[in-house]
């Protein structure tokens, strides 16, 4: 905390606070709906902020203001706002609250999923093949079988060869033996 919050009383850090709560209540937000702020207005009634700050001394002035403007006594106009909203239906509170929270959480889950499904295709991309034609890959396949024959013919070949040049040498190694003994 700073030096000056330290500085202030209880007293006086409630006073701020019901200040602050008092305009943050007294102005509607710039994005609400009005329909849902109507909806929700028993969240935070009028008496509850008229006790908070009639608790501090500055609520008798706005509800005095507040009475005289509605043409009733401060005592009627508390008595009718409370028996209003002291009967609020808590499963009704709790039903709208649930429904909220299953919206937000479908909304939710709808983003996961469409960030993976973005996921996926960004990973898919990355291991899709070239686009090729039937005919094409028809006469792929017929040019690597060629190629198979034509190196596996190569392969005999060059086998044969090199047996015939083994044979070659030991009958050359036999002859060379045999021509000696022979005058």
């Amino acid at each position: 905390m700073t030096e000056y919050a330290d500085a202030l009383t209880d007293a006086e850090r409630y006073t701020i606070w019901c200040e602050k709560v008092r305009t943050l209540f007294s102005q509607t937000p710039i994005n609400t709906n009005v329909e849902e702020e109507n909806e929700d207005e028993h969240f935070f009634p009028y008496c509850f902020y008229v006790r908070m700050l009639g608790s501090v001394g500055k609520g008798a002035e706005a509800v005095g203001a507040w009475s005289q403007q509605s043409g009733g006594s401060e005592d009627s106009q508390f008595s009718s706002i409370s028996q209003r909203y002291a009967h609020a239906d808590e499963d009704a509170v709790a039903s709208r609250l649930t429904t909220k929270l299953q919206a937000h959480a479908r909304s939710l889950v709808k983003q996961q999923e469409k960030q993976r499904h973005v996921e996926n295709l960004i990973h898919s991309a990355k291991l899709k093949l070239p686009f090729r034609d039937c005919a094409v890959e028809a006469k792929v396949a017929a040019i690597n079988e060629d190629l198979h024959d034509m190196l596996l013919y190569v392969r005999r070949q060059n086998m044969l060869a090199s047996e015939l040049r083994r044979r070659l040498r030991q009958t050359q190694q036999l002859l060379a033996m045999r021509a000696p003994s022979s005058p």
